[in-house]
């Protein structure tokens, strides 16, 4: 899996590519099925969800084919949705704070993960446990425009990595940032954006198909 950012503050410089940001993974879709979170779900039943007052469960995607096959059965839970639908559903996510998170390849991507830092096991691998390959970061890097910064420090709550210190200004540290983009979301004074840096390779196998 990798992480994807979000496009509120790209660089104007930036090329987007169609499977590194999650509004252009979404468009490149039909078929969308929302369902339960596996992990939060799985940390409710086992009665250990830490973030039960934070996020919600009923917020992650399956794409193409196996949004396809999930619908066919049928399951009361699981939920058709439209392109709209979803891209309202990743702003409010990435608004919450949740990390979103795919396959790490580039072609016929089957899910999108909205990751929380307690429940998600690859979140929590890089976070608790400091397993730096627990999952792929994004191709961005948060960077902070001195000239704006005026340290409100929403962007250091924000942070689930570590990744920004304050002094005077916000500073990001390269080597913690995932390139999620949940800083440049809730930064008061539009101060930070994603500035494109190549530091993981997605592979270009393709997913199962039938």
């Amino acid at each position: 899996m990798r992480i994807l950012t979000v496009s509120e503050e790209i660089e104007a410089e930036s090329t987007i590519l169609p499977v590194e940001e999650v509004y252009s993974v979404i468009d490149r879709v039909d078929t969308f099925a929302l369902i339960p979170c596996p992990c939060r779900k799985r940390t409710e039943v086992m009665g250990i969800r830490k973030c039960k007052d934070k996020y919600p469960i009923l917020n992650c995607i399956l794409m193409g084919n196996f949004a396809t096959m999930a619908l066919i059965a049928k399951d009361p839970v699981i939920k058709r949705v439209t392109k709209e639908e979803v891209k309202e559903i990743a702003k409010k996510a990435s608004e919450l704070g949740l990390v979103y998170a795919t396959d790490n390849h580039t072609e016929n991507l089957t899910i999108l993960c909205s990751c929380c830092e307690c429940c998600c096991g690859m979140l929590r691998g890089l976070v608790e446990f400091e397993n730096l390959k627990a999952i792929a970061k994004a191709n961005y890097i948060a960077q902070v425009d001195v000239d704006i910064c005026t340290t409100f420090e929403t962007c250091l709550e924000r942070c689930k990595f570590g990744a920004i210190i304050i002094d005077k200004i916000a500073n990001i540290n390269p080597e913690k940032c995932v390139g999620c983009g949940l800083c440049t979301v809730s930064c008061l004074n539009d101060a930070i954006r994603m500035k494109r840096v190549e530091r993981e390779v997605i592979s270009c196998l393709k997913a199962y198909e039938s």
